[in-house]
């Protein structure tokens, strides 16, 4: 049980009080339903034991009112025996073999089964008498003589005896298992309860061994390190390492040896502090040396920003000069640039202009051409014709006189022909020269429509290239506005400095009489590293 945990035995104790507490419950319901069945088994076999004594008086009646001729009351009688009949047969039949009793009024009791002997055996023979009764009293009923209705009545009224005393054995059975019923409920109480008590004094002896007495003697412990004394260890006996309080115990000793720790380091702390107070004194008479110094580069640095910020003026104002030359050498280029445009666009309208005239040239050439075939058919017919004359001549010979006239116009159409032929020969050589020309031309115009485009190019190149140069200048017109800007900023940062310069300056002032003051600090410093030192010996480590 040692090696249990904290959380162990709290949890094992709430589950067997739990337990115990569950069976208390459970036990306590079964008897309280034990009670509950026994009670309406109690009443209504108590109600049987007056109904036998009804029935008895009921059939006495009507046997004494039927020989006495009294038919009226006789039938009243007859009535209330049957009813009652009825009844004590219904409620016996469920109260010895279980089941839903019917009441006035609608109602229903539940009646659970006998399952005690005492109170089994009783009923199981009240069922054999009343089928032996029945039959008694419906002789008795039926029967119209005398005799035998006195005879039914004799054997009847020992029945209903009987199970009056059947009635009465299974009461007391009822009556006495209830009792029982009540007795164990009453053992369990008890027995729970009792072990209630000794589940209580063996969790207090445990808690009083594992939980009191190891906080005490960590109580005693810590008390010690109060105190100042942190040179021991903490041990308690019977605490494991894995319990709550194993864990508690390993962090107070935990707790001790880190404060054991920090008063080494704070012991070692003190000397340090006095030792660095020797060397804060020291340092501070160097300090004062080294601020005065200060002052004396801090004025010279004054100065050397004053000739930097002359300078910076300078330069700003170079720049702003240099951008106007920059802005006026883009405004030229961009006036460059606009005469190359129209330029380019007046070589543009040279060029559709000399292609028009080449086309037209062309075409000129190619209607030379056609001219030239008509001349060749024109040739070609004089040829034929001087043919004709020829022929015609011969003919005209052959036909002597009479062929004279004939000739004479043969003649004039040989002559003819020959005339054209020398024509069409003379305007074939003028075609022929105008073709050549005609080439040469039309060569000489393509020739300076290149030249044209080529010069369309080269002023588009020169357009570009101005372009480019405007916005070259406009960019170092912009850079140097910028510059300009950069050396008025940093003209304005450098005063700025120099103010700076010279508040370094008062502050080096100020540090010299602060390093006085340093001086007085460190010996105070040394006094309370003593007195830190003079504290931590009172701890026992």
């Amino acid at each position: 049980m040692n090696r249990l945990s904290l959380k162990q035995v709290l949890q094992a104790s709430m589950l067997s009080f739990l337990v115990l507490l569950t069976f208390m419950v459970l036990g306590i319901q079964w008897q309280e339903r034990a009670l509950l069945g026994a009670g309406p088994r109690i009443n209504y076999t108590g109600r049987q034991r007056m109904l036998t004594e009804r029935m008895n008086h009921f059939a006495f009646s009507f046997a004494l009112h039927q020989a006495e001729g009294k038919k009226t009351q006789a039938q009243k009688d007859l009535a209330a025996l049957q009813k009652t009949r009825e009844l004590f047969g219904n409620s016996l039949e469920v109260l010895a073999r279980g089941g839903e009793l019917q009441l006035p009024g609608g109602k229903q009791q539940r009646i659970e089964p006998a399952h005690s002997e005492t109170i089994a055996k009783p009923l199981g023979e009240s069922l054999a008498v009343w089928k032996e009764l029945q039959e008694s009293l419906d002789l008795l009923v039926s029967s119209s003589k005398p005799e035998e209705r006195e005879e039914a009545l004799g054997v009847a009224e020992s029945m209903l005896a009987r199970l009056k005393g059947l009635m009465n054995q299974a009461t007391l059975a009822s009556q006495k298992e209830a009792q029982a019923s009540l007795h164990f409920f009453t053992r369990i109480v008890w027995a729970g309860l009792l072990l209630g008590i000794v589940l209580s004094f063996l969790l207090k002896g445990f808690f009083q061994k594992r939980i009191l007495k190891p906080l005490s003697e960590i109580q005693r412990f810590t008390e010690k390190v109060a105190g100042g004394d942190v040179s021991q260890e903490l041990w308690v006996r019977g605490c494991e390492e894995n319990t709550e309080l194993g864990q508690l115990v390993k962090s107070v000793n935990a707790m001790s040896a880190s404060l054991k720790s920090l008063l080494k380091d704070v012991k070692d702390t003190s000397l340090d502090l006095s030792n660095a107070a020797e060397e804060i004194s020291t340092t501070s008479g160097r300090m004062f040396e080294a601020v005065e110094q200060q002052v004396r580069m801090t004025n010279q640095v004054h100065s050397a920003f004053g000739e930097i910020v002359h300078a910076i003026h300078e330069v700003a104002e170079n720049s702003s000069e240099a951008a106007g030359s920059a802005t006026q050498a883009g405004e030229s280029a961009q006036k460059g640039g606009q005469v190359v445009s129209g330029t380019i666009h007046g070589m543009h309208t040279i060029r559709d202009t000399v292609v028009d005239s080449a086309r037209a040239v062309e075409r000129l050439g190619e209607h030379s051409q056609t001219i030239g075939k008509v001349i060749e058919v024109i040739n070609d017919i004089a040829e034929q014709t001087n043919l004709l004359a020829l022929n015609a001549t011969i003919e005209a010979a052959r036909a002597g006189e009479h062929g004279r006239g004939f000739a004479v116009v043969a003649d004039e159409v040989r002559q003819l022909a020959e005339r054209t032929t020398d024509a069409t020969t003379e305007i074939a050589e003028a075609i022929q020269s105008m073709q050549n020309e005609t080439v040469s031309v039309v060569q000489k115009m393509q020739d300076g429509t290149e030249i044209v485009e080529s010069g369309v190019r080269q002023a588009g190149d020169a357009e570009q290239a101005l372009q480019q140069i405007v916005g070259s200048t406009d960019l170092v017109a912009s850079k140097i506005e910028t510059i300009a800007a950069a050396a008025e900023e940093q003209s304005a940062t450098v005063n700025e400095i120099s103010s700076h310069v010279e508040g370094i300056s008062q502050g080096a002032e100020t540090s010299k009489r602060g390093a006085e003051d340093v001086v007085s600090a460190a010996a105070l410093l040394r006094r309370r590293a003593q007195s830190l030192s003079d504290l931590v010996t009172h701890f026992r480590t």
